[in-house]
């Protein structure tokens, strides 16, 4: 039996983690932040571009200053498109508009089948991302022997919608690349 005081499927997650919390609306935090991203292998963010770009904690804002960090991203559509600045809720983008729940309810039924659990979508993609994550850091490893000797930055980045379409064998929708000096951004 569980204690108040424990919580399996957090324990699980956050297993091995070491984490600070840093509210970057206040004066020097952010000079903090990037303190601690010196010794960082990986900056993991899943706020919306908009507040990204705010807090100055966008791809740009931190690669600029850390360019051998890995920038991971998690979000609900990705980076481009009408959907870019609104949240990802699992219910939403993974079970409904990801497909997932009319790939599981039988022909026939007269609603579509509740998801299994809360976080299913999120644990899916989650998962996908810290996949796509250590793949940058092995390729960074194996490319230079030694990450801190990697030129240029990469970016691994995850959907909860590309979760959902993985989930139901219709697309893949991951991207783990290194950005190439000249690219361009889509409009």
């Amino acid at each position: 039996m569980l204690s108040l005081a424990e919580n399996e499927k957090l324990d699980f997650f956050n297993r091995g983690k070491r984490s600070i919390t840093v509210d970057l609306n206040v004066e020097g935090a952010t000079e903090l932040l990037h303190r601690l991203l010196e010794d960082a292998d990986v900056f993991l963010v899943s706020l919306l571009p908009s507040a990204r770009r705010k807090l100055k904690i966008d791809i740009e804002d931190i690669t600029s200053r850390h360019p051998r960090l890995i920038y991971a991203v998690g979000s609900g559509q990705g980076a481009f498109g009408p959907e870019a600045d609104k949240g990802g809720y699992d219910s939403l983008s993974f079970w409904a508009r990801g497909g997932v729940a009319s790939a599981v309810t039988p022909d026939g039924s007269p609603h579509v089948l509740q998801q299994p659990t809360g976080a299913f979508g999120d644990s899916i993609s989650g998962a996908i991302l810290a996949g796509g994550i250590a793949a940058a850091l092995a390729t960074a490893a194996i490319a230079a022997g030694d990450i801190s000797r990697v030129p240029g930055y990469a970016v691994a980045e995850f959907t909860i919608a590309g979760g959902a379409l993985l989930a139901s064998l219709a697309s893949f929708a991951g991207v783990l690349r290194k950005k190439p000096a000249d690219e361009t951004v889509p409009d």
